[in-house]
């Protein structure tokens, strides 16, 4: 267990002096970030794995992100109609072949779902209905 852990450090170092080691200017590179994130991963480590409540309150979290995601699969279903039914298309296509469908088996996550369908309607892919400048 201890030779895990040890090794484990040492990718963790490793991906920090690999992120300095290909920076552009390795004078400014953002220590002050770097040590924010680690010391926020170890908090909520803590939090997470040794502590009741800690551990309560992400369960309650990953609850609230599935509600979420409820709610995004009745809205593709809105706006896409049939061709959000994961039956109807698994029945006409095939398994694993819709794309817009809320339980694609495509998918490796529901967030990656999630994504996927906002994705196909536009919401991450631009900024601003504006063609860019020059």
């Amino acid at each position: 267990m201890t030779e895990l852990k040890f090794i484990s450090l040492l990718g963790w170092f490793t991906m920090i002096a690999v992120a300095w080691a290909i920076s552009y200017n390795r004078r400014l590179f953002p220590w002050r970030t770097v040590v924010w994130g680690v010391g926020l991963q170890f908090t909520l480590a803590l939090l997470i794995l040794k502590t009741p409540w800690g551990a309560e309150f992400f369960v309650f979290a990953g609850k609230v992100v599935q509600k979420l995601i409820q709610f995004s699969n009745e809205g593709c279903k809105f706006v896409f109609g049939p061709l959000a039914d994961s039956d109807l298309l698994t029945e006409k296509f095939g398994p694993g072949n819709s794309v817009i469908s809320p339980s694609s088996s495509r998918a490796p996550s529901s967030l990656s779902r999630a994504f996927r369908r906002c994705s196909i309607t536009g919401a991450f892919c631009r900024k601003s209905s504006r063609p860019p400048r020059g």
